[in-house]
């Protein structure tokens, strides 16, 4: 019986991260020990067997924190940083709308 095998391309999309970051996985032999080399007429391909592909999970192949994986708490950080810059803005508006009479009046 053979086993299904899944490209580095699938697997990487599956997970949201790159095929370089799954090929180095496989090139490390840790999280893809069965992984096999495969030669095409254009090139070379890692195929890495299903059941090692189902078992792993995006902390495994990308352990670095992403902004992607923090989900909302990420978003709601980035919300209230926008909102902060924003009322700072506004605040610098407001303070150059009221000069700007005295500026234009001393001028002259």
């Amino acid at each position: 019986m053979t086993e299904d095998l899944v490209s580095i391309a699938s697997l990487a999309k599956k997970h949201g991260v790159s095929k370089s970051t799954v090929r180095r996985r496989v090139k490390e032999g840790k999280l893809f020990p069965g992984a096999k080399r495969v030669e095409y007429d254009h090139g070379q391909a890692w195929l890495i067997p299903q059941r090692e592909a189902e078992s792993v999970s995006l902390e495994d192949l990308s352990p670095r924190p992403r902004h992607q994986k923090q989900g909302t708490s990420y978003a709601l950080e980035r919300t209230q940083n926008i909102s902060s810059t924003l009322e700072s803005l506004d605040e610098r508006i407001a303070v150059l709308e009221r000069l700007l009479p005295k500026i234009l009046a001393g001028k002259s």
